[in-house]
């Protein structure tokens, strides 16, 4: 019964986490991916403008974690802007006349 609870906790947390990853724009003509959050750590890749990113961590004051095709890398949340959920549309009432 321990292992089970264990088990749905853990599962929890995890889809819990995918699914606060969001999505950002890049506005920046190129965005500079670096290797960790360090300004002055290497440049691993480059984003063009108005590609999107999948941030995975957010809890650094100056750079977003963000999922890249081959691994990870790190972006500065000044060159990117948040995109919106798009809201679920709302079925129109018939009107009889």
């Amino acid at each position: 019964m321990t292992r089970i609870f264990f088990l749905l906790l853990a599962l929890s947390f995890f889809s819990n986490r995918l699914a606060a990853q969001d999505t950002y724009k890049v506005t920046a003509d190129q965005l500079r991916v670096r290797a960790s959050s360090d300004p002055k750590s290497k440049v691993v890749g480059n984003i063009s403008q108005n590609e999107n990113v999948t941030v995975l961590d957010a809890s650094n004051a100056k750079f977003y974690k963000i999922k890249l095709k081959n691994g990870e890398g790190w972006v500065s949340k000044d060159f990117v802007q948040k995109i919106s959920a798009p809201q679920p549309a709302t079925p129109q009432s018939a009107s009889t006349a």
